[in-house]
């Protein structure tokens, strides 16, 4: 193909949102969804950190819609990506509107964790089931808008662990010495009363060949 043959296509950049790759890969469908669209209306024109988003437009953005949506932005919020409020602005189905903001420092620490830590499943993010019967968190009266949510700390450490471990499955005490049978104890036993009775006496050849035969 000649250099005059070839074209050069202009791909205007708005055309694109630019996404956080790295914790996309820890979330499910209805997270990357949901999130991604987050991401495009903070990026339009003259929105600030605070915004606020019609839900019709973020169903059809992120093509998730009504309680599974519900659950989604109750998932991200809960895991503190993102703050909510809820605002109830517009009239109509789906006019209803949310103000949100992203939590950019929590999302940009992912992009510190390499490939490796990002295959451990215990880092990734499912979203709830849209039929679960919790409270939705976002949608409470104690709701810090505009901090972010910050899950309860629980107390959760190894050592807490080990003691239970050791209620379920206790082990034996193990025993440094050697085990003596009732025959060999009742020989100690005279050996013992001997040395009380007379300990400037050194044992005799018998009875170091005793004990070696004890040690044995």
């Amino acid at each position: 193909m000649k250099d005059s043959d070839k074209k050069t296509i202009k791909i205007p950049f708005r055309q694109f949102t630019t996404v956080p790759k790295q914790l996309m890969w820890l979330l499910d469908n209805d997270l990357k969804g949901v999130l991604m669209a987050l991401i495009d209306e903070r990026m339009a024109p003259k929105r600030t950190d605070i915004f606020f988003v019609p839900r019709s437009d973020l169903e059809f953005k992120s093509g998730v819609k009504k309680t599974k949506l519900i659950a989604a932005l109750d998932t991200l919020y809960e895991n503190g990506l993102i703050a909510i409020h809820c605002d109830g602005q517009g009239k109509g189905e789906g006019q209803d509107s949310n103000t949100y903001r992203l939590n950019y420092e929590l999302i940009n620490s992912y992009s510190e964790l390499s490939y490796q830590d990002l295959q451990n499943p215990m880092l990734k993010i499912k979203s709830k089931s849209a039929n679960h019967k919790g409270v939705t968190l976002y949608m409470q009266a104690d709701n810090p808008f505009p901090n972010f949510y910050k899950k309860p700390q629980i107390v959760d450490t190894i050592e807490e662990k080990q003691n239970i471990q050791e209620k379920q499955y206790p082990q034996e005490p193990i025993s440094n010495t050697i085990p003596i049978t009732e025959e060999k104890g009742e020989w100690i036993e005279d050996i013992l009363f001997e040395f009380d009775n007379n300990s400037t006496t050194e044992p005799s050849s018998s009875e170091e060949e005793g004990m070696e035969w004890l040690l044995n």
